[in-house]
């Protein structure tokens, strides 16, 4: 009976230390099974970190999303988005041919470079994406070179792009990894992040076209209502592609940037929701996150974490501070400890250079690294010949000081012994 006893009380001690063996960073356990989409990416925009990542990083097509990379290349060049531009007839005259989308612009209309920029975004239009195209770089074929060329800079390794439209092509691919970079870098422009979370938008022609947003165009004809936490999205439909969105969304005070890829309405048997079915699959990978996280502020921006000590500089010490505010989304029962340190030289020789890498902020709970953020010198920092002076001065100084009290010593020592060499010959003598 004790054994017994015993090993029930061993075995109770067991599942309750287990049970204290909380993970601290958050990933979103998701059912796949449950999902639409074959691909799917959760990333958190504020807290860089992926917290969600099925095929992620395996290539797959685009379709219309696509537009976003359109949309922010045009504009990082487009000077003024109020200027007048001119549709041409090169710009709507392949539309219906190749069954693209469209916003509903017409050869000789006049309007302007937001209006394009809100037709390719917001009704997906091919038109628009053309005339952008044309307007910029002369031609579609010049702009979808800047396409890779921005691509390439933002670091889409496995992305390439044939067309401005996502119209099918088997060398126009990327993945749900590269397009959440991709939005990631696109909504730190102000225009873009206005289109993209923006509500229905009407033309500033005489023919005022009301375009809604894909949330809203989805919640309308597909009769699929998205969350309250998106913000906004772009979606994409081919019969190869299947249906794919990105949205941003926030949840539990971070930006959440969710993509994914080849849903197809069937999966499940008879077709409920058709275009919707993407945005179902968002509305269950932002409700996870929702349900499973919890924001943990960790330090806010310009919080001093660590002084480093610079030698022969113009100034002495230089102070590490964080350079924004750092909160992070935790496992909902998380309750342990955070600890903040530096990791890099306490002591740096001038000159430093702007730029250069003076080590890293590391946020950490029991041994698990939550958070790093690489810290870079903000100014440049002249070696100062003065305090160089200074220095050896003062190292002459003590090594003279050194050597006079050991000349000191020295006499005192041959005072001493020249003394009691006297006295011994003295009393030699009285011998």
């Amino acid at each position: 009976m004790n054994m017994k006893y015993k090993f029930i009380g061993l075995f109770t001690s067991l599942l309750m230390v287990v049970g204290c063996i909380i993970p601290v960073n958050a990933k979103v356990n998701v059912n796949t099974n449950n999902l639409y989409s074959e691909y799917a990416y959760v990333y958190d925009n504020t807290g860089d970190k992926v917290l969600y990542d099925h095929k992620g990083e395996e290539r797959m097509f685009p379709a219309s999303m696509t537009k976003v990379l359109t949309v922010y290349s045009a504009c990082k060049r487009i000077k003024d988005i109020n200027e007048s531009v001119t549709i041409d007839q090169e710009d709507v005259a392949h539309v219906y041919e190749q069954d693209a989308s469209s916003a509903g612009f017409v050869a000789g209309e006049k309007l302007t470079y937001k209006d394009l920029l809100y037709g390719a975004l917001y009704p997906s239009g091919a038109d628009a994406c053309w005339a952008l195209g044309r307007l910029i770089a002369g031609s579609e074929k010049n702009f979808v070179k800047l396409m890779n060329q921005d691509a390439k800079a933002l670091g889409m390794k496995d992305s390439h792009f044939v067309t401005s439209t996502g119209l099918h092509d088997d060398k126009h691919y990327t993945t749900c990894k590269d397009i959440s970079m991709l939005l990631k870098a696109a909504l730190q422009n102000k225009i873009f992040r206005s289109i993209f979370t923006g509500d229905n938008y009407y033309t500033t022609t005489d023919k005022r076209i009301r375009m809604m947003n894909t949330l809203t165009r989805t919640r309308v004809k597909a009769h699929a209502a998205a969350r309250s936490e998106l913000l906004g999205a772009k979606s994409g439909y081919t019969s190869i592609a299947g249906h794919c969105l990105v949205s941003l969304a926030k949840v539990n005070g971070h930006e959440i940037i969710t993509t994914t890829a080849k849903a197809f309405s069937t999966k499940f048997g008879v077709a409920r929701f058709s275009a919707g079915c993407a945005v179902l699959d968002h509305n269950v990978l932002v409700g996870n996150v929702k349900d499973q996280t919890k924001n943990v502020k960790i330090m806010k921006k310009n919080e001093l974490v660590n002084t480093i000590k610079i030698r022969f500089g113009e100034i002495t010490s230089y102070k590490i501070k964080t350079s924004r505010d750092v909160s992070l989304l935790l496992d909902k029962n998380f309750a342990g400890a955070v600890k903040v340190s530096f990791k890099g030289k306490n002591v740096l020789q001038a000159p430093v250079n702007k730029g250069d890498v003076l080590g890293k902020i590391i946020v950490s709970s029991d041994g698990q690294t939550l958070y790093s953020e690489t810290v870079k010198a903000d100014r440049t920092i002249l070696f100062d010949y003065k305090t160089l002076f200074i220095y050896v001065l003062k190292r002459v100084l003590v090594v003279l000081a050194i050597l006079i009290v050991l000349a000191i010593l020295l006499r005192i020592r041959n005072h001493k012994r020249k003394k009691k060499y006297q006295k011994y010959r003295e009393r030699r003598k009285g011998a």
